[in-house]
């Protein structure tokens, strides 16, 4: 009997492959430590003395997802047995120019809607006034918070459900696309409609449409580029923007942007720019031929 190298990888890890059973109980442990941690982490924070209200606001927003990626490192290394890299792309390497290029599409467009929005309706935006140092605090803090936070949600909400079907493998069929791009929609609505934005909306119906079309675009454009560099790309940029760039009343993160909308949220407009901004990442795609990768 032949026995592996001592330096060679177990199987599992080496090809990426786990069985289904694996990775829908690796979802349930995430969730669990989730929302069981996440809370009493966000809590004990509370509790400390903070000169910066705005800042205290964001890190307690945000400190759960430090549980949540406690709970995919655990389900990665103990149960999938698989690696960041293979939950992320079935390409030899993570594309990290992709993930760029298609953030930035989509930030394009939120540039565009704002300046328009903006211009249209003048008195629904407020310029930062404030102490420019403040501003310059957060900046790092979001950098590095932010994209922690959308990406974690991207693993538990698109990536490792849309790799159950094929014992790790994504779909590659364009049926199987689409249904697993419904599957990941529902996924991904459910658990934000507890967001403020849901509370306040002006169109309820609209913010539940926007939610299932962030997820169902995210995974279908991804699907189609073999990896999920696309759609972490998008959500990074997406709260990004709105943390730094241009956040809104109501919002459910917390952020010190340089620009406060103070307009209607939860519109039909909002479901628009989506749109938009995914088509535009679509456009791209085909541009730098992502798909025929």
């Amino acid at each position: 009997m032949l026995m592996p190298d001592q330096g060679e990888k177990p199987l599992q890890t080496r090809t990426g492959r786990f069985p289904p059973l694996a990775g829908a109980l690796s979802i349930l442990l995430s969730v669990y430590i989730w929302m069981n941690l996440g809370p009493i982490l966000a809590y004990q924070f509370t509790m400390v003395t903070l000169e910066d209200d705005v800042i205290k606001a964001y890190l307690v927003a945000n400190i759960p997802f430090f549980a949540l990626v406690f709970g995919l490192f655990l389900s990665l290394r103990f149960l999938m047995r698989t690696s960041v890299k293979h939950v992320i792309t079935d390409k030899k390497k993570i594309d990290w120019l992709l993930m760029l290029q298609s953030g930035s599409a989509y930030m394009a467009v939120a540039l565009l809607f704002t300046l328009g929005h903006a211009l249209l309706q003048p008195e629904q935006f407020q310029l930062f006034s404030g102490n420019t140092k403040d501003f310059l605090r957060m900046v790092p803090l979001v950098l590095i918070i932010t994209p922690i936070q959308t990406t974690s949600e991207e693993f538990l909400m698109r990536a490792i459900p849309s790799r159950l079907f094929k014992k790790g493998k994504l779909v590659t069929t364009t049926k199987g696309i689409l249904w697993v791009s419904l599957f990941t929609a529902l996924l991904f609505t459910l658990p934000h409609l507890s967001n403020r934005e849901m509370q306040h909306a002006s169109q309820k119906s609209a913010v539940i449409l926007y939610y299932a079309l962030f997820g169902f675009g995210g995974t279908f454009i991804s699907l189609k580029t073999k990896g999920f560099e696309p759609s972490i790309g998008i959500h990074a940029a997406n709260n990004l923007y709105i943390a730094l760039i241009c956040n809104y009343t109501n919002s459910s993160l917390p952020s010190r942007p340089l620009i406060l909308s103070t307009g209607a949220v939860g519109t039909y407009w909002d479901v628009l720019q989506l749109a938009l901004g995914l088509g535009a990442v679509w456009w791209m795609l085909i541009r730098v031929r992502a798909f025929k990768k």
